[in-house]
C-alpha cells in the first residue's frame, strides 16, 4: 500500500455509514441563530469542499516534509466528512428537508470522491511507485461513490411522483453516472 507508506490514515477514509447518529453538543452550531438542518449541512458540506488536497504550496519537497502536510490535510477533510455525516444523520426521516439534505449529502460524497482521485500526488513518487499512489487514492474513493449511489438511490425512491420533477431527474441520472462508475447495478428499492 504506497498511500499507506507515505500518508498515516488510520481508517478515517474508509466507508462511513450513513446515520452516525445525532451531533454530538461540542459540534459548532450558533446559539443565536439555529440554522435548519438544510442550512447545516450546506455549511459542512460547502466547508468539506473548501478544504484542499493540493499538498504543501512551498518549502521543502522532501519526503519528510510533505508527508505531514498531504496526512493533515487527508485527515481534516475526512473529518469534515465526518461531521457532515453526523449532521445528515440528525435529519429525521420525515423532515420536510430530507430529501435536499440527501441531495446535498450525495454530492459531497461524489466531490469528496473527486477530491481525492484529483489530490495532490508527491513530486517525489517517481513511475511505478507514482502510478500505485494514485492507484490507491482512486481505490479510496470508490467507497464514497458507492455510499453516494445508495443516497442517490435514496432520492430517486422519495422523489417518484411528478412533483419532484427536476430533482427526481437529477437523482436518476447521477444513480445511473455511478453505477456505470462504481459497478454497481443495485436499483432503488420501490
Amino acid at each position: 500500500m504506497v498511500l499507506a507508506r507515505y500518508v498515516f490514515l488510520g481508517g478515517v477514509l474508509s466507508v462511513c455509514p450513513l446515520a452516525v447518529g445525532p451531533a454530538r453538543a461540542e459540534d459548532p452550531v450558533s446559539v443565536d441563530a439555529a440554522p435548519t438542518p438544510l442550512a447545516a449541512v450546506q455549511a459542512a458540506a460547502e466547508a468539506l469542499r473548501a478544504l484542499p488536497l493540493s499538498g504543501p504550496s512551498h518549502g521543502e519537497q522532501t519526503p519528510e516534509a510533505i508527508t505531514p502536510v498531504v496526512s493533515a490535510q487527508l485527515v481534516a477533510k475526512a473529518r469534515a466528512l465526518l461531521g457532515l455525516e453526523r449532521l445528515v444523520g440528525a435529519v429525521g426521516a420525515s423532515d420536510p428537508e430530507r430529501v435536499d439534505v440527501l441531495v446535498v449529502y450525495a454530492q459531497a460524497l461524489e466531490d469528496f470522491a473527486t477530491d481525492l482521485t484529483g489530490s495532490y500526488v508527491p513530486a517525489y513518487l517517481r513511475g511505478q511507485e507514482r502510478d500505485a499512489y494514485r492507484a490507491e487514492l482512486a481505490e479510496r474513493a470508490v467507497p464514497h461513490l458507492r455510499k453516494a449511489l445508495q443516497v442517490w438511490q435514496l432520492v430517486v425512491a422519495a422523489t417518484e411522483s411528478p412533483e419532484w420533477g427536476n430533482t427526481h431527474a437529477a437523482a436518476v441520472n447521477a444513480v445511473a453516472r455511478l453505477q456505470g462508475t462504481v459497478g454497481a447495478k443495485a436499483q432503488p428499492k420501490r
